[in-house]
């Protein structure tokens, strides 16, 4: 795959035994449990705050969270189901107070 002139690679599929459990990007109110869900990029290679719950097929009570960091999309992979940051005063989310991006 390549976009603005640079190759990604080969998309992959997560596999059968993969399941989405749920995405929550920013720009969402309410998390997506089914249909699709958008993870926006801008040219100077920010995105927005995202957590992308993964589970085994089958499985409800366990699993892995991507969670995408806006400044640098650096993602980081954490036990279990993570939410975003708390959104402060003003409806933004904040690094501050405790989180360890």
């Amino acid at each position: 795959m390549e976009i603005a002139g640079e190759n990604l690679g080969e998309p992959r599929d997560l596999g059968a035994s993969i399941d989405y459990h749920q995405v929550q990007t920013e720009h969402d109110a309410d998390p997506h449990t089914d249909g699709r869900a958008y993870l926006y990029f801008w040219p100077g290679g920010e995105t927005e705050w995202a957590s992308v719950q993964l589970r085994r097929a089958g499985e409800k009570s366990t699993g892995l969270t991507v969670l995408v960091s806006p400044l640098t999309g650096r993602a980081r992979i954490e036990r279990g189901y993570v939410g975003l940051p708390k959104r402060n005063r003003e409806g933004d989310i904040s690094e501050v107070e405790g989180d360890s991006w």
